[in-house]
């Protein structure tokens, strides 16, 4: 090759080093320019949804396709009370997509975030945007004397949820808490992180001034509405329930609880249809009027067909109990008349009776057991509330049956049948209690009391 030619080649790498160089130059430009417009669109359309200002701190690549904002804030227009703020947030934008004019996020990562949740006396909060209805849809005139439709509110809270959650997303630092005039909550998560749909995380929950640390595992699709996580106590410690303490005086706990719903349909009238599970791991009760002891239970968990509709709640067939080595197939219905046809009974000074919120409930429930085995029935009796079966052994099967058909309007109509239905069946050993003294002769001392003239 001649010096000639080698110059010739030279040039030309040159020219089109140059040419590659400008075009880098002016690719990063406009890649700023269009990333500038795109969230732009971003904030335009989430303020076209929802009743909010959305502020966008500076925005920068810091490398092919990694965007980083500084600064983050939601505040309601109807309240000047912020909602979300965050210090950092990272998202994969797919370059291709941004040259088209449609940008795609993905992969969200927050730094040091806070939502606040809050609601006053008078009932305004800063959050319930999120699921009310929007402007621009057509409102259908409803008949609110016949109570709340649980269909339609679960299915709002359940879309709302859903649809905010970002298919990739790691939160660092992230801080909830929720005020309000009966109830605050603080929720504390170093890291909670979604990839691929796995979700893990931990967290450091104080609700109405229970405290618990919990760890997150499961996995989601948000797009078909699907989920399966269970919630566990961090250091060998169990989960304990709030409200339910202060409000009803019981303890409730648990090690383990694992939820997951994998269908969901509303159907034209407005009833909701969910299908999921849900299980405990050594459930625990406590409260005086139950037992002196904690009621235990080591192993449960529902498969339910749960149906929500106007004023009215059922477990349908095909729901399946697991009680210890016991199942059980229950079918229940709750349903609530129209205010117009309430019987609310009064007392003798005349007054509304303080039951008032029981006036047109009819409740129907029907439950069923598997044929099982003595020993298993007696075994899966949850510890605490039969104590004088406790031990026992026996052969053969039994199989329990209840029906119980209560109308609040007619409560002389009230149906309740409960009982054994026994095959083969002979007690081997009794438990605490001998059971066979009823059969025998025992002393006993009456008592007299003196009526109150």
């Amino acid at each position: 090759m001649t010096p000639a030619t080698k110059k010739k080649i030279g040039i030309g790498l040159g020219i089109l080093a140059a040419l590659l160089l400008l075009g880098l130059s002016i690719f990063l430009f406009k890649r700023q320019q269009l990333l500038d417009y795109a969230l732009q669109q971003v904030k335009a359309k989430v303020e076209r949804k929802y009743p909010v200002v959305l502020t966008l701190g500076p925005a920068r690549f810091t490398d092919l396709n990694t965007v980083q904002l500084n600064g983050v804030s939601l505040v309601p227009t109807a309240t000047p009370d912020t909602l979300l703020r965050a210090q950092v947030v990272r998202a994969s934008l797919s370059v291709r997509s941004l040259f088209a004019g449609r940008p795609v996020f993905s992969n969200l990562e927050i730094d040091n975030a806070r939502l606040s949740a809050r609601q006053t006396r008078t009932g305004q909060d800063n959050y319930s945007f999120l699921y009310k209805k929007k402007k621009n849809q057509p409102e259908v005139p409803r008949d609110t004397t016949k109570g709340t439709n649980y269909g339609l509110l679960a299915n709002q809270l359940l879309e709302a949820t859903f649809d905010n959650i970002p298919e990739e997303a790691d939160f660092r630092n992230f801080l909830v808490t929720y005020r309000s005039p009966r109830h605050e909550a603080t929720l504390t998560m170093p890291r909670l992180a979604i990839e691929d749909g796995d979700i893990t995380g931990q967290l450091t929950a104080v609700i109405d001034s229970v405290e618990n640390r919990v760890g997150v595992q499961g996995r989601i699709d948000a797009s078909d509405y699907e989920v399966d996580a269970q919630v566990f106590g961090l250091e060998r410690r169990p989960v304990v329930l709030p409200y339910v303490q202060s409000r009803y005086g019981a303890r409730v706990q648990f090690d383990t609880v694992r939820v997951s719903l994998s269908d969901k349909d509303l159907n034209g009238d407005d009833e909701l249809t969910v299908h999921g599970t849900a299980s405990a791991a050594n459930f625990i009760v406590n409260h005086p009027k139950l037992s002196d002891s904690d009621v235990r239970f080591p192993r449960g968990g529902i498969d339910f067909v749960m149906k929500l509709g106007q004023a009215s709640f059922a477990l349908e067939k095909g729901t399946r109990v697991l009680l210890n080595r016991m199942e059980l197939f229950p079918e229940l219905s709750v349903r609530r008349l129209p205010v117009p046809e309430r019987v609310i009974g009064k007392d003798i000074n005349g007054l509304t009776n303080r039951n008032q919120l029981l006036a047109g409930i009819q409740l129907k429930l029907n439950v069923e057991s598997a044929e099982t085995k003595a020993n298993d029935f007696f075994a899966s009796l949850p510890e605490g509330v039969f104590e004088t079966l406790e031990g026992t052994q026996a052969e053969g099967t039994l199989k329990y049956r209840l029906m119980a058909d209560l109308d609040m309007n007619k409560l002389d109509s009230l149906k309740f049948n409960s009982g054994l239905q026994a095959t083969k069946f002979r007690i081997t050993r009794f438990g605490r209690e001998n059971l066979n003294k009823l059969n025998e002769e025992f002393p006993t001392r009456p008592t007299t009391t003196r009526a109150t003239p």
